[in-house]
């Protein structure tokens, strides 16, 4: 009975590891770790990204009210704004 136990926790802890993953990989440190690398990735600064697909958004409902013509909120001072 005794091995039975033992064969049956080692095969459900397996199991679990297969379908649900290392348990060891939700410990606080790593979570923590994981984040604070993901902080520091840097944004990206693609600017085929910001025209084809930044810049018509923001032109349909932010320049118009934000732009060179109204100087609502003092957003005009943004370089990328300009583009």
């Amino acid at each position: 009975m005794g091995a039975t136990g033992l064969v049956m926790m080692s095969a459900g802890h397996h199991g679990g590891e297969i379908s649900h993953g290392d348990p060891m990989n939700s410990l606080p440190s790593k979570v923590l770790a994981e984040r604070s690398k993901k902080q520091n990735t840097p944004v990206a600064t693609d600017p085929v990204v910001y025209t084809q697909f930044i810049h018509p958004i923001m032109e349909a409902k932010c320049i118009s009210c934000h732009g060179a013509d109204k100087q609502k909120g003092h957003y005009d001072s943004i370089p990328w704004l300009s583009c």
